[in-house]
């Protein structure tokens, strides 16, 4: 009977055991409904854009920056309130020292105290009045620094999204890549065997097949490289969504085909180019630099403070303590201080200036960005009816050319040619359809829009 209820003891205890370790394993593995979804199942672009934006360590970074400038400004506003603070102490003199001033005049007046072990408690206040300016510029830079941060987050927000996209098509252009290899891969294949077949029957020369074997090889070779930089991509979009690169991470997608998409107008391209948040979080460092300029200006000004004391003290035993209290209006200012506030004037404008030009550069720079990627997206689009028409008049020839090939009226060299054309031909219309991808991305990323109007690049079901 005690055996029976050791056992019955030994699984519950058990099982409480693995109740406990999953609360505490999963938790901390941090993986949410969507993410264990991604690693089971295929996903969308729509839901690895999701994922990425939940689960980015990047992201929360800027989360925990934008926070921690929050904090800052609370510092500073902190700065401009009164401070009050408690003290205690216990002081013991070589000579006995009066405890308190002496609080009354005359014949009849009580002798001061003395004692060389003092006790002192109470409380002090101080509250500047005028510091030149120095707090409140202060204040302003750490409201500059919220939106900084804040302009940040929109950033690496919009680079993600985009590096998403990116790389999630870059693994839908490696599959149609390789799968087009594949299919002009079997095509000759099938010739080379045909070919085998006639050299046995001696039709043909043993060079022919040779030269065959050799285009084999080469094909062989760019499915395994396209293969290999397919592994590369999934590892990378594994990255972008938070995983790590060795969980598997399967998608479900196809470029399209026919795609419309209205870039932004040029007329524009001046508005297109403030509202990005690389240059918005620029203006916010020139204003913050030129508050730094004010705060270096500011230390040759005087300041202005007041100052409270209120407390008890007491001689040797705690005996006859009393009661104490003082107001103190201080003002200061700087007389000399080595030309260290003249050096930080000079450091703050140099900063501002080298700030100005950085700004100036990257407008210069945003606007040569949009009008590349508009540039690029023009080509690409022009490429994919090209390489369409490109692709069927070469599957076309080379079907010609390996029945002649093998009717014996062409050259093995012919074939060979058409097969690599038509490969080069499938290979060019998949590229240019992801190119086309790519340039949309870039110009939506260029302009600032891409945050806004990500979901319309998202293929429809």
């Amino acid at each position: 009977m005690f055996k029976r209820y050791l056992k019955s003891l030994a699984k519950v205890s058990l099982c409480l055991l693995t109740v406990f370790l999953s609360f505490l394993i999963i938790p901390n593995s941090g993986f949410s409904k969507e993410i264990i979804h991604a690693i089971k199942n295929p996903i969308t672009l729509s839901q690895a854009i999701d994922i990425a934006l939940k689960n980015s360590p990047i992201l929360h970074s800027q989360k925990a920056l934008i926070l921690s400038s929050k904090k800052a400004k609370l510092k500073a506003q902190g700065a401009l309130l009164p401070k009050i603070t408690a003290y205690a102490s216990y002081t013991r003199f070589n000579l006995p020292t009066t405890v308190v001033p002496i609080s009354d005049f005359g014949p009849n007046a009580p002798p001061p105290i003395f004692s060389r072990d003092q006790y002192r408690a109470g409380l002090r206040f101080y509250m500047p009045l005028y510091e030149g300016g120095r707090l409140w510029s202060a204040l302003k830079q750490s409201e500059k620094e919220i939106k900084i941060s804040i302009k940040d987050f929109r950033l690496a927000k919009e680079n993600l999204i985009a590096q998403v996209i990116d790389t999630f098509n870059s693994i839908l252009f490696l599959k149609d890549f390789i799968s087009a290899q594949k299919e002009s891969l079997y095509a000759l294949k099938v010739e080379r065997d045909h070919a085998a077949l006639m050299l046995k029957l001696g039709r043909i020369a043993p060079l022919d097949l040779m030269e065959i074997d050799t285009q084999l090889s080469s094909q062989k070779i760019n499915i395994v490289r396209a293969q290999e930089e397919l592994l590369r991509a999934k590892e990378h979009l594994c990255y972008l969504l938070g995983l790590s690169p060795n969980d598997s991470v399967n998608i479900v997608g196809k470029i399209p085909q026919d795609l419309s998409y209205n870039p932004p107008n040029l007329a524009q391209i001046g508005l297109l180019v403030d509202n990005r948040p690389d240059v918005k979080r620029l203006e916010h460092l020139v204003e913050k630099a030129r508050l730094a300029i004010k705060m270096a200006k500011a230390q040759n000004l005087p300041s202005l403070e007041l100052l409270g004391d209120y407390g008890r003290r007491a001689g040797w035993g705690l005996n006859e303590n009393k009661e104490v209290w003082s107001v103190t209006l201080q003002l200061s200012f700087n007389i000399f201080s080595g030309g260290s506030i003249s050096a930080s004037i000079s450091e703050a404008q140099a900063r501002l200036l080298s700030l100005e030009s950085r700004l100036k550069d990257l407008r210069l720079k945003a606007k040569s960005q949009i009008l590349s990627a508009i540039s690029n997206l023009n080509e690409a689009i022009s490429r994919i009816e090209l390489a369409k028409q490109a692709r069927k008049t070469a599957k076309e020839a080379f079907r010609i050319q390996s029945l002649k090939y093998e009717t014996g009226a062409g050259t093995v060299t012919d074939m060979l040619k058409a097969q690599a054309a038509w490969a080069n031909a499938q290979a060019n219309f998949v590229q240019a359809l992801f190119d086309r991808q790519r340039a949309i991305v870039a110009v939506e990323l260029a302009s600032g829009r891409i945050l806004s109007d990500y979901k319309e690049l998202i293929p429809k079901k």
